[in-house]
């Protein structure tokens, strides 16, 4: 098993491990109608998000990180992480998926700290995430983590009567 960061080349393994996220669960990233839209991008929208997280677009360089978990050549896991361009010393955690056939394994635990020493290293103080509140058990997940309610709630889409809620992570060094 590795967990590493997407490289510019990854455009079609990225897209591969989101689709395959959000059949799995529409609910924590928007609802059913993401992944009609998601696969309905042209791989060019790929190859440029892979571009973006990979270091080779100057605006997005050293403002974000997204991980992959292979396991030998199949993508089994997933997260994101990138500086808040309002709130200084702000980091947010988003696009998490562990694929269901490795779940209860640490891997979420995992590419987690992996952010966290990331948001550290770039000047976060605390790290955000949003989490769907029809996904109780990835709200348990983050709370065991040491997340803390924010008192922030939103809908998960504009107009959407879903809602989700913002957990904070106070990850500046003791």
């Amino acid at each position: 098993m590795e967990i590493r960061e997407f490289r510019a080349e990854d455009g079609l393994l990225m897209k591969d491990v989101r689709l395959r996220a959000l059949a799995d669960a529409p609910f924590a990233f928007g609802g059913a109608e993401t992944l009609a839209e998601e696969a309905a991008l042209p791989n060019s929208h790929w190859h440029q998000l892979a571009a973006e997280v990979g270091g080779q677009v100057a605006a997005w360089r050293d403002r974000c990180v997204s991980y992959v978990i292979l396991d030998g050549g199949e993508a089994c896991g997933t997260a994101s992480s990138y500086l808040c361009p309002r709130v200084p010393q702000r980091a947010y955690f988003s696009a998490a998926w562990i694929d269901p056939r490795y779940r209860r394994r640490g891997l979420g635990r995992q590419l987690m700290e992996q952010a966290i020493e990331w948001a550290r290293e770039h000047g976060a103080d605390h790290l955000r995430l949003w989490v769907d509140d029809a996904n109780p058990e990835a709200a348990k997940f983050y709370l065991a983590l040491g997340f803390k309610p924010a008192g922030e709630h939103r809908p998960v889409n504009p107009g959407s009567p879903l809602r989700e809620s913002n957990f904070e992570l106070r990850i500046g060094k003791e």
